[in-house]
């Protein structure tokens, strides 16, 4: 995916989280831009807590883990293992940047090759706090040699891989409460 392609998704996902947070009855508005970390900032329908949101949206040629055919593993890219270390991770917590993770709607191409994402032509969404993000990117900056960090979650997986990797779909999805404190 190109550069451009990128920043694209991005700003579909933003708009994507700032309407159903709006339709999940919070006070909600982009920082457009202000703020390095955080993309939304929103109030409950009481305004009596406000909350710091950071969203990282994925396309349609979102990574699986073995082939097309293997059950669908989301990877939102979270930041890069020298940024985290060095200061993103107490940001997340010291900040409590919670991210709401947005897989985008399917394309008709993305379909084709993937037949497992037929009932997936809707976009989503995985709200997690900060704890559970960092909880998932220390491990994977423990055991991992890779450059990059992603926040994962899983259609259907076994217990170890659950443990190890990420965890199910059920966990994070749509859990708007999360952010109502």
């Amino acid at each position: 995916m190109k550069k451009s392609e990128r920043g694209q998704v991005g700003l579909v996902g933003e708009y994507a989280v700032l309407s159903a947070l709006i339709l999940n009855g919070f006070n909600a508005a982009r920082t457009d831009g202000n703020s390095k970390d955080i993309d939304i900032l929103c109030m409950n329908s009481e305004f009596s807590k406000m909350t710091k949101v950071q969203v990282k949206a994925e396309g349609p040629d979102t990574f699986y883990q073995k082939n097309k055919e293997s059950l669908p593993h989301y990877a939102f890219h979270v930041s890069t293992s020298e940024k985290y270390r060095t200061n993103y991770r107490q940001t997340i917590l010291d900040q409590e940047i919670y991210f709401v993770f947005y897989l985008c709607p399917q394309t008709p191409t993305a379909l084709e090759a993937k037949p497992f994402d037929r009932n997936r032509t809707y976009g989503r969404f995985f709200v997690a706090s900060p704890e559970e993000v960092v909880r998932q990117l220390d491990f994977q900056a423990e055991h991992g040699n890779c450059k990059y960090l992603y926040f994962r979650v899983f259609e259907e997986v076994d217990d170890f891989c659950r443990r190890v990797e990420g965890d199910m779909m059920s966990d994070f999805e749509n859990r708007w409460d999360k952010l109502r404190g």
